[in-house]
């Protein structure tokens, strides 16, 4: 009997063990495309990605081997032309012919053209545009816009609503042939309260249920114009489109399983400080991490906890490897931020292993006083 029960708290003990290694991660945020009105353009048409794919991916840490530059890329002026071809289209003014244009080619996992561009030619004369567009240096597809208007007033007919302006998002996909990746998650029509008179129109794009891109964490602020993910601006006054973000990342699969735990990475962000901090929360986010460079020299993707605290009333991003637990990189800025993050604690999946390892135990217990019994006959 005393070898049954052994055998039964060891096998329980080892199931335990497993339960604590393994984690269920909880479905994407968001909702998702197809039951939206968007869903007839899901994957159906032209989609500016850049594709990491065919990148060397190592492990046990994740991360992506980016090659992108050594693709050929386009000039300086095939990025103007682009950017012109895109702004005549949406805008129907003629644009770039006499009016100032910077370019500068940015660095990072993605080679991309951004060109700074202004004033432009108005239909209100009393208007100033000024536009910052941004191109894919592989592909030429404009992959974000800007537009910076001022002195354009109000149209005659009342603000538009929020579904007037989830419309207009659509229609300014469709009437740009631009398609919804099926990894796209739906975050619906946004406000912020830096920007009351805009509507945001928010998709972002999940691999493996972990979102990629460093997610803006706190709703005060608007989205990065270059996140990943889609986003459109909407005037709230005049029902234009003002700002326009297309970022996506082909990738291969995401491992989702064998990461560290979020307290063992909350202990490593904060390992160097001591008193006075205070974590608003933590999740798993695939995205650059600047300070580890591939052998070619180019930023990588890893799979990241990233870390949100606050530290003497200032504002703390850590990320930690998923994998490794190595700490990869510190970014801050000047406090105090007020940040509200929903925290999705990784679902154990030790139900299951503990409820099998509760019955194995018993059934070793039980078959082997039954095996003694018969023995004992």
């Amino acid at each position: 009997m005393f070898l049954a029960v052994t055998i039964g708290i060891l096998l329980g003990s080892l199931c335990f063990l497993l339960a604590d290694s393994l984690s269920a991660y909880p479905q994407a945020e968001g909702e998702s495309v197809d039951a939206t009105i968007f869903s007839d353009l899901l994957e159906n048409g032209s989609s500016p990605m850049f594709d990491m794919e065919d990148m060397a991916i190592y492990s046990p840490s994740y991360y992506v081997d980016s090659n992108l530059w050594d693709t050929p890329l386009i000039s300086a002026e095939q990025a103007r032309m682009s950017a012109k071809a895109f702004l005549s289209h949406n805008l129907g003014e003629r644009l770039l012919d006499n009016v100032s244009v910077n370019y500068q080619l940015l660095g990072g996992v993605r080679p991309t053209w951004i060109l700074h561009i202004g004033p432009l030619e108005s239909s209100n004369q009393s208007a100033q545009v000024r536009t910052q567009v941004y191109v894919n240096a592989i592909t030429g597809d404009v992959i974000a816009w800007n537009l910076s208007t001022g002195g354009i007033a109000p149209g005659e007919d009342s603000e538009v609503s929020s579904e007037d302006a989830e419309e207009i998002a659509h229609e300014f996909l469709e009437f740009n042939n631009l398609s919804i990746p099926n990894t796209a998650r739906y975050f619906g029509v946004n406000q912020y309260d830096l920007n009351i008179n805009f509507f945001y129109i928010e998709f972002r794009h999940y691999e493996s249920s972990f979102c990629v891109g460093l997610a803006i964490l706190n709703p005060n602020s608007t989205p990065s114009l270059l996140s990943e993910g889609i986003t459109i601006r909407v005037n709230k006054l005049t029902g234009q489109v003002t700002q326009f973000s297309y970022r996506w990342t082909k990738l291969s699969t995401v491992p989702n399983s064998g990461v560290i735990s979020r307290s063992y990475a909350e202990e490593i962000a904060l390992s160097n400080y001591s008193g006075n901090e205070y974590i608003f929360g933590s999740k798993l986010v695939l995205t650059e991490v600047y300070s580890r460079l591939s052998t070619d020299g180019s930023p990588q993707l890893h799979l990241s906890w990233v870390v949100i605290a606050n530290i003497s009333r200032k504002h703390f991003v850590f990320l930690v490897d998923a994998f490794s637990g190595e700490f990869l990189e510190e970014r801050r800025t000047n406090g105090p931020v007020e940040i509200f993050i929903e925290i999705k604690e990784p679902s154990s999946i030790s139900y299951g292993i503990v409820t099998f390892a509760l019955i194995s135990g018993v059934t070793v217990s039980v078959s082997t006083k039954y095996i003694r019994n018969r023995k004992n006959e």
